[in-house]
C-alpha cells in the first residue's frame, strides 16, 4: 500500500505553551496559484490532492506569495502580448 499523507500537525513545533511552524520560512506559491504559509504547509497540501484529487501540484514561487508571483507573471504576460500585437501590425502594414 502507499504511504500516509502527513498532517498540518507534523508542520508545528510546541515551545512550552506556544505552538508555531518548525520553520517559519517564506510563503510559498503552487500552480493551483494557492499560497502556503510555509514548504512544510504545501507538501501537505500536495500530498492531498496527489492521493486524494488525483492531480499534480508543483511550486511556481519557493519565495513568495503567490501575488508576488502573479505579478511577475502578468507583467511578461503583457509584455508578450504588447510584442505579438506590435508583430501583427508591422506585418499587416508591410502588406
Amino acid at each position: 500500500m502507499g504511504r500516509c499523507c502527513p498532517t498540518e500537525d507534523s508542520c508545528m513545533q510546541s515551545f512550552g505553551d506556544k505552538v508555531q511552524l518548525k520553520s517559519q520560512g517564506s510563503p510559498v506559491c503552487d500552480s493551483h496559484n494557492v499560497t502556503h504559509s510555509s514548504r512544510c504547509l504545501f507538501e501537505v497540501h500536495k500530498c492531498r490532492m496527489e492521493k486524494i484529487e488525483h492531480l499534480k501540484l508543483t511550486l511556481l514561487n519557493e519565495n513568495g506569495s503567490c501575488s508576488d508571483t502573479s505579478i511577475v507573471n502578468v507583467d511578461k504576460l503583457s509584455q508578450g502580448i504588447i510584442y505579438f500585437i506590435s508583430d501583427i501590425i508591422i506585418n499587416d502594414n508591410n502588406n
